[in-house]
């Protein structure tokens, strides 16, 4: 059986995805992101899939 740990250190970088809603800013080479003005508009998606348990 698979632990929800098991390959996380071979795993890339957790970054955001280029495809995010006009209030938002990436910085940091995606691994930030910077919303701007309101909520509209404000949303992100991660560049992969998060793992359970993933931190």
């Amino acid at each position: 059986p698979r632990s929800s740990s098991a390959g996380t250190n071979n795993l890339p970088p957790l970054t955001f995805h280029q495809v995010h809603g006009e209030n938002i800013t990436l910085c940091n080479g995606a691994t930030i992101a910077r919303r701007h003005q309101s909520f509209c508009k404000g949303i992100t998606f991660s560049a992969r899939p998060v793992r359970v348990g993933e931190k």
